[in-house]
């Protein structure tokens, strides 16, 4: 299970939403950052498909998880871990944020 890291979260809304505006609302996303790790928590960590067919791993929908994976890339970039662990740890995630664009792709 992939951990979320909460300070990678923090980098970006410290330094990267400052240099790069590019979101709106860091609170609401850090809001529903919150809201998928406590499904994810009441579900004990492990993804059961919704039976109505939808794709909402813990409540949350694949697009909000492509953005997530993308600013915890992002936030990675910027912070104080040492450089390999950011290279490795961002192209992890930027692996995850392509892989849930393309499973939204094929949901539209």
């Amino acid at each position: 299970m992939l951990m979320l890291d909460s300070r990678f979260l923090a980098f970006y809304r410290d330094i990267g939403s400052v240099l790069y505006p590019v979101l709106s609302d860091i609170p609401q996303l850090e809001r529903h950052t919150t809201r998928l790790l406590e499904g994810r928590r009441r579900a004990g960590g492990v993804y059961k498909p919704d039976a109505n067919g939808l794709v909402k791993p813990f409540g949350m929908d694949l697009a909000f998880l492509s953005l997530l994976f993308a600013v915890l890339a992002s936030g990675c970039q910027l912070s104080d871990i040492p450089e390999s662990d950011r290279e490795l740890t961002s192209w992890v995630y930027g692996t995850l944020l392509f892989q849930k664009t393309a499973d939204v792709m094929l949901i539209l």
